[in-house]
């Protein structure tokens, strides 16, 4: 399936913009599966303005949907430019430049828990 970034606006933290992936087959279908919960990190944040989604095609991740949570996010780290914020105790956030695939997983299974 082809890859989509969705860019909105987290609920109570108007100042940050807050990132997601979704899976689907047209950019519609995209918008409908992140407002329905469907997304690949559904849940974890809350968009506060449904009005205010961006949509963008990130073709360099389309297939990745059969990968672990794990793998699409460090590819979502070091392929597509995206910060990382552990909310459990993972430390700073993690960077295209301050990634380091160890400790990115010790910090996700720490985060899981």
């Amino acid at each position: 399936m082809e890859a989509y970034q969705v860019t909105f606006t987290a609920e109570g933290l108007s100042c940050i913009k807050a990132q997601d992936l979704v899976f689907a087959n047209t950019v519609i279908e995209a918008k409908a599966k992140f407002l329905d919960w469907k997304s690949i990190f559904a849940g974890e944040i809350e968009c506060s303005d449904k009005n205010k989604i961006k949509i963008v095609r990130r073709p360099e991740l389309d297939g990745c949907e059969i990968l672990p949570k794990v793998a699409i996010a460090e590819k979502l780290v070091t392929e597509c430019g995206w910060n990382w914020t552990f909310f459990n105790g993972g430390g700073d956030d993690v960077t295209p430049e301050t990634f380091d695939k160890n400790e990115f997983e010790k910090a996700w299974a720490r985060d899981e828990e």
